[in-house]
């Protein structure tokens, strides 16, 4: 039969316990979050949050279950998150256009 010596199998088990523990600590290590710490957000996306907000504030539709709606006589049209983050795009370029060319 295949017998192995004492310290072999000592041996293989300190190995196995340290990938254990490499894989735990792995398992451990906190992911880091979506959401960009404000310190880290430039002028032009502090600007892009802004208008973002206040966008979404405005269009927030209590009838369909807080989505974002474009109302116009009593019609609703469904603004996305995309449409939102487009139409902030556009202002704040349009924005940055004034400042620049107009003033």
């Amino acid at each position: 039969m295949n017998e192995i010596s004492e310290s072999e199998f000592e041996s293989s088990i300190q190995k196995s316990c340290n990938a254990k523990s490499c894989d735990t600590k792995s398992r451990n290590m906190k992911k880091p979050s979506r959401v960009p710490k404000e310190h880290k957000i430039k002028e032009e996306n502090e600007d892009k949050a802004n208008v973002l907000t206040i966008l979404c504030d405005k269009y927030q539709c209590a009838i369909h279950n807080n989505r974002y709606c474009y109302v116009e006589n009593d019609r609703h049209l469904n603004l996305t998150v995309l449409h939102l983050k487009l139409w902030t795009t556009e202002i704040v370029m349009l924005n940055f256009i004034f400042i620049v060319f107009i003033c």
